[in-house]
């Protein structure tokens, strides 16, 4: 979609016109003032001094140590080794090293996170400088000293043996010509580089002498003007500024009866991050209209030219006390009033960071000076009263702004034109809605009815019984009021109640002409639509969500945004709506404006701040709504509050709460004035802020942020971070990922931690990134290596030796159940050829002996039936031993052994009947004993049941296989089966208990052609 403009009753036309007129507001105030002290959690209210290191910590220092400040808080830095904590001085040297320095003359640096101590120097030292080619030297009383912290010897010590003129010397400086010189405290000398041994210096005293150069507090500098520094005049007794450029000495005077150093020529700290503080302050002369009278009794005592091209001096006056900051813009000096911001004696340090922010340490505590990206307009710069309400540029670029009881006022040409009040013919000084007709007259709705101006003058003025919200024009020129009653109709005359049975009681708070000349009006009881004299209402049943609506709003491809009182934003487009939430982002859920800007934002106005959204994430979100799918990505706003220059977060109601001016700039109401918004500052790219990780918590305990190991038996793990971005630290939103464990970034919005539980072993890496503002994702991330060590248990090596023993578990108990089932194996063919051999024989002879007992002897017809029964019982007691036999015998363990076993069973008790046996083709399906000793008896109850009951000619059998189950089914052709009459036997129920001891199935029915079919199904494997 392409970047959508907003129109809120405003014709193209005008907007057009508009961009040619001049600029309506007065020049604002555009620095963001923000102040640390103690109650900030900084160290303590002095700041001795500061610096932004190479990381981009802001570093401060006073007699309580060092602290470093990530943008949210300030952080006590521990210097491990130095025995005091009262730090005189820091640096960061060209190798990006940040050195520290205390009261003890100890010294030591910070380097890739980790602190070095230097030992002792082998005499004392007050200063420092640092050479264009990185060489560190001390100065001091006793001698300077060179440092070499690559050396064995860190420390060469040169004294008035090595050529100084004293042993007070302060340093070694860079001259524009490249030569370097140590000042000492009465004369320059001249450092000579031994030709064989660059190593191996002395020096050369030069030019002429002085007096008190040294002297503890007074500053030396050099630059491309020459060296700069501080010497007692023997004439006047006054320390004067000395210029050494050229081969000659130049003197300027502290009084304004001495010779004055000129304004223009400070421009030596183009190339610095930190004011130039002067060896001494002095007189400053400023020429013309320019001159501020409340310097004409202060001296210059720092100098500073920013990335901008504003140059910024701190003047004192002769007590050092009553520090004041002066900004030159062009021709232009300033005065900065840092006074009333934070009460201060002494201005030490000012600092440019790497956004352009100015940090000024202050005996009372630290000041921080932006560029403002949210201006206000108060009382201060004309208005009549700050609770400002409707907003509105008319055609001619006059900007009107309404206030709720100082009247309406009329800016234009840079300054307050004309205000209007009851005087001057309004209803009232409470002013709630503006409107400009098509024939240029503006309608004025006020808490007591409304008014009509031209030509500088109230034409006139309607009194309503309840206050004016919201104009909407007709086609004809007529005019729609709505009111917090009732909706009015103005067609010239005297004004007439519209449908008072349709809109009495609803409150109406907003009326929007569309594109095609419908008329929308939200209010307290619902959103309605009028054309051509019909109303069309809207609820819960087409998607709105709510029905209290505050503001509309619509872009130049037709789509309609309604703002609602406690539901967020509803989308109306294609007759569909799209309730967009804080549920899906939104900073809130109550929008009295909504307005687009040129560069894709589309900002929004609240009870709790101003915030901006892409158009192309409100859409995205809206279009997810609006299909009913869970949006892929949660908005992303930017919040604007008093931390970013806004007087008071909350902004109002009224019709319209804001406005976007031909200049591009944004203008939305406030309780404390009005809130301007320039997008073209939003929309600069600031420079990637870098991400820190600065402290870990393992267990709730704070653990090594560089390479982190924790055992798997860790619970948590969280992670605090932070972004070096100083300009809008609110505004700061991050996202982070452990590669190896997420899958994808995780959003973490603005909050500064990340936890993580039970994190399982292996070797992460803890990765964050942020963004200020709309910036993208900085690619200067925060990392962290992370490895999370095995417990015993999930240690490799035992993870193998538990497979291992695992495995032999197996192979042991694999091997004992072979063995027990070669054991029983050979059990089943012992106990088959016992009872073949033993048993076996004795019944055989036992029916062999009947038989011949029955066939021999003349006995009595008792003892006969007795002597078959004998015989009878043995034959059988035979066959069931036979079964018995071929069921231990391990050889029969298939089906095909089984169905040879059932032909021969039916061979025996079928003897005079037909018979039939088919076998499924699975013969070698593997069956067990069990499974074959319950179909054996069933079976042969199923036949010996044939023999005795059916009458039958012919017998089928089938054994086969279905599934998972094995199928035994006999059919004979003989007399048939009637379920109906119970059974008096104990063959069938025995049949079917069987069946059910093993979860198989016995059915008994009639057969397709008579006769009976019985069928046993039984599971196998």
């Amino acid at each position: 979609m392409t970047v959508a403009r907003m129109w809120l009753g405003m014709a193209l036309s005008g907007a057009a016109a508009g961009a040619q007129t001049p600029q309506p507001l007065p020049a604002l105030d555009d620095m963001q003032i923000r102040h640390f002290t103690a109650a900030n959690g900084f160290i303590g209210a002095d700041v001795r001094g500061l610096v932004q290191g190479s990381d981009r910590f802001l570093y401060v220092f006073n007699a309580r140590g060092l602290a470093r400040f990530d943008g949210h808080a300030f952080r006590q830095v521990p210097l491990p080794g130095f025995r005091g904590s009262y730090v005189t001085g820091i640096r960061v040297d060209r190798a990006g090293r940040l050195w520290v320095r205390t009261a003890d003359s100890e010294l030591g640096y910070f380097e890739r996170g980790v602190f070095h101590v230097l030992p002792p120097p082998p005499v004392p030292f007050g200063s420092w400088s640092e050479t264009r080619d990185g060489q560190l030297w001390l100065g001091g009383v006793d001698g300077l000293i060179r440092v070499n912290v690559a050396a064995r010897e860190p420390y060469t010590v040169f004294t008035r043996a090595d050529g100084l003129p004293s042993l007070s010397v302060a340093g070694v400086f860079d001259l524009p010509d490249g030569e370097q010189v140590a000042v000492a405290t009465n004369q320059l000398a001249r450092v000579v580089k031994s030709m064989t041994d660059s190593t191996r210096i002395r020096f050369e005293p030069f030019g002429e002498q002085f007096k008190g150069a040294t002297e503890q507090g007074h500053e030396i500098r050099s630059d491309s003007r020459g060296l700069w520094f501080s010497a007692d005049d023997p004439k006047t007794r006054h320390t004067q500024l000395v210029q050494y450029t050229g081969g000659r000495f130049v003197h300027y005077g502290v009084l304004p009866s001495e010779r004055a150093l000129d304004v223009d020529s400070l421009g030596w700290t183009a190339t610095s991050t930190a004011a130039v503080r002067l060896p001494v302050a002095v007189h400053l002369r400023v020429r013309g209209r320019n001159a501020l009278r409340e310097l004409d009794s202060l001296r210059l005592t720092q100098a500073f030219h920013d990335r901008r091209g504003e140059r910024w001096y701190v003047f004192s006056d002769f007590n050092d006390s009553r520090p004041q900051l002066v900004r030159r813009r062009g021709t232009a000096l300033e005065l900065i009033n840092l006074q009333a911001r934070l009460g201060f004696n002494r201005l030490r340090e000012i600092v440019e960071d790497h956004e352009g922010s100015l940090w000024i340490g202050t005996d009372r505590g630290l000041l921080q000076i932006t560029p403002r990206r949210v201006f206000a307009l108060t009382m201060r710069d004309g208005l009549a009263e700050d609770f400002t309400a409707p907003i509105y540029q008319t055609r001619n670029g006059d900007l009107w702004i309404g206030t709720y009881g100082g009247g309406l006022q009329r800016f234009a040409n840079g300054k307050l034109a004309r205000t209007y009040t009851v005087r001057d013919g309004l209803p009232f000084n409470q002013v709630r809605a503006l409107h400009e007709a098509r024939d240029g007259r503006l309608w004025v709705g006020t808490s007591l009815g409304y008014a009509i101006i031209a030509d500088g003058r109230v034409l006139r003025s309607v009194r309503t019984p309840r206050e004016t919200r919201s104009f909407a024009e007709g086609d004809s020129g007529d005019m729609w009021i709505g009111t917090e009653q009732s909706l009015w109709h103005d067609r010239g005359g005297p004004p007439t109640l519209d449908r008072p049975e349709l809109w009495t009681d609803r409150g109406i708070w907003a009326m929007h002409r569309d594109r095609d000349g419908a008329i929308w009006i939200g209010s307290e009881k619902g959103l309605f639509r009028m054309h051509h004299g019909t109303v069309q209402p809207f609820d819960s049943t087409h998607g709105l969500r709510s029905g209290f609506v505050v503001s509309i709003a619509e872009e130049d491809d037709g789509t309609l945004w309604f703002g609602t009182f406690d539901h967020g934003l509803h989308r109306y487009r294609a007759g569909r709506f799209a309730a967009v939430t804080i549920e899906h982002g939104l900073h809130n859920n109550g929008v009295w404006r909504l307005l687009g800007d040129q560069y894709g934002g589309a900002w929004m106005s609240s009870d709790q701040g101003l915030f901006r959204v892409p158009w192309t994430e409100l859409h995205a979100v809206a279009d997810a709504v609006e299909r009913k799918r869970t949006p892929i990505r949660r908005l992303t706003p930017t919040v604007f509050g008093e931390a970013e220059g806004m007087p008071n977060r909350e902004s109002n109601r009224g019709s319209p709460a804001g406005w976007r001016l031909a200049d591009g700039r944004l203008v939305f109401n406030n309780l404390e004035g009005m809130v301007v918004v320039d997008p073209r500052r939003i929309a600069q790219a600031l420079p990637q802020s870098r991400t820190v990780v600065h402290e870990v918590w393992v267990d709730g305990a704070i653990a090594s942020s560089s390479d982190l190991h924790v055992s798997s038996a860790v619970r948590q793990v969280a992670f605090d971070f932070a972004a070096l971005s100083f300009v809008a630290p609110e505004q700061n939103h991050f996202r982070y990922r452990m590669d190896g464990y997420d899958h994808d970034w995780v959003d973490a919005g603005t909050s500064r931690r990340a936890t993580y539980t039970n994190l399982p072993p292996g070797r992460f890496t803890f990765r964050v990134q942020s963004a200020t503002g709309t910036s993208e994702w900085s690619a200067l991330e925060g990392t962290v290596p992370l490895t999370v060590d095995p417990v015993l248990w999930q240690a490799w090596w035992f993870r193998l030796l538990l497979a291992g023993e695992f495995a032999g578990g197996l192979w042991l108990l694999y091997r004992y159940r072979v063995n027990r089932l070669l054991e029983m194996e050979r059990l089943r063919l012992r106990i088959a050829a016992d009872l073949h051999d033993d048993v076996g024989s004795s019944l055989s002879s036992i029916a062999l002996l009947s038989d011949m007992l029955d066939g021999a002897a003349q006995l009595a017809p008792r003892e006969q039936r007795q002597l078959r029964r004998i015989k009878a019982a043995a034959e059988e007691t035979v066959g069931a031993l036979r079964d018995i036999i071929w069921l231990v015998d391990p050889a029969n363990n298939n089906l095909q052994d089984l169905a040879t076993r059932l032909q021969r069973i039916a061979s025996d008790m079928l003897a005079g009947h037909a018979w039939t046996l088919k076998v499924s083709d699975a013969a070698t399906v593997p069956l067990n004993m069990a499974t074959m000793r319950d179909v054996l008896l069933v079976y042969k109850e199923a036949l010996h049941n044939v023999v005795r009951h059916a009458e039958a000619k012919a017998v089928t059998v089938q054994v086969r296989v279905r599934g998972s189950h094995l199928q035994l089914v006999v059919t004979d052709n003989g007399r048939g089966f009637d379920a109906d009459v119970p059974s008096t036997g104990r063959g069938i129920a025995s049949m079917r208990r069987r069946a059910g001891l093993v979860s198989g199935s016995l059915t008994i029915e009639r057969g397709a052609h008579g006769g009976t079919e019985l069928t046993l199904s039984l599971p196998v494997s």
